[in-house]
């Protein structure tokens, strides 16, 4: 038997199929599979949890135990064309049930939903006819190998070193995470299609901040309060953005307005840091040690 227990969050998505969700574990490799409820029984302890299942012990004639392994084939609806072997069952661990087969094929293992496996028996395992070729199946990589290929496509796509270094990605089972801060949608969108045409790639989450998208939310933060009448039309405020640093501008009618603007910018998602360069026509009541610089407020 080659098992090995992993955790792991895995499925796969062909056609209108859905990821499995929560933890799965355990390659099997060679394994009984209870035809009726589609529950895998890992050899070494097929005596044991075949008498759970009500299946027969191993190796007794006329088990309704169906025992894959390595030589089983994986075929197209018809049967005719043999698109691999199967290399590994994934289950759910709370279950046992069957979630996914990948196809091995050339050293590669292909992802695929047990939704799209019609009948199966020890010698083959017959597909549903919208399943024609490996071409439309995911392709299964580790995620080290997935982060490296990620890592290359930040390194070719985005040109600005500052941008580069100012990009985090993070894989876990396929699934990537970005975070930080570029300038511009169109180095985000270059870098996004990169990425999602990673091979082994199902899914990319993202939470970069665009540089130049920055100071319009907050303006539009600060215009949301001018409709509430919060700020007056005669309130002058410019706001300007570098790196994630918010600077207000121009000049308000009292200190009140000038730190609801400055809430306004801190409520924006991705603004890090609020320099508030604001005079006001009122005075201020408490004075700073230097009346002439700024305030600067961290979010």
């Amino acid at each position: 038997m080659d098992s090995m227990r992993l955790e792991m969050r895995l499925g796969s998505a062909l056609g209108s199929s859905t990821v499995v969700k929560g933890t799965v574990a355990g390659e099997v490799l060679a394994a009984v599979l209870d035809p009726a409820t589609l529950t895998v029984v890992q050899t070494a302890v097929a005596s044991r949890v075949a008498r759970q299942l009500g299946l027969a012990a191993e190796g007794a004639a006329g088990t309704p135990g169906i025992r894959l392994s390595s030589k089983t084939e994986v075929r197209v609806a018809g049967g005719k064309h043999n698109l691999g072997n199967l290399g590994r069952l994934w289950a759910d661990r709370a279950t046992n049930h069957l979630t996914h087969i990948l196809i091995s094929k050339d050293r590669a293992f292909y992802v695929l939903d047990v939704a799209h496996v019609a009948t199966f028996d020890a010698q083959h395992i017959i597909l549903t006819e919208n399943v024609r070729d490996l071409q439309s199946i995911p392709v299964y990589r580790d995620d080290a190998a997935i982060g490296g290929d990620v890592g290359a496509a930040i390194e070719t796509t985005l040109l600005d070193p500052r941008s580069r270094r100012s990009i985090h990605a993070r894989v876990e089972d396929g699934q990537v995470d970005l975070s930080g801060t570029l300038y511009s949608e169109e180095e985000f969108n270059a870098l996004f299609s990169a990425i999602k045409r990673t091979p082994g790639v199902r899914g990319v989450r993202s939470d970069v901040v665009i540089e130049v998208e920055l100071a319009d939310a907050v303006m539009s933060a600060i215009d949301q309060l001018r409709a509430k009448g919060d700020i007056a039309a005669t309130d002058i405020i410019q706001v300007l953005s570098e790196h994630q640093i918010l600077y207000l501008q121009g000049q308000v009618s009292t200190p009140k307005v000038k730190a609801a603007a400055e809430r306004a910018a801190l409520s924006v998602a991705g603004v890090r840091l609020v320099v508030n360069n604001l005079s006001t026509i009122t005075p201020e009541k408490t004075e700073r040690a230097d009346p002439a610089s700024p305030e600067t407020h961290l979010r």
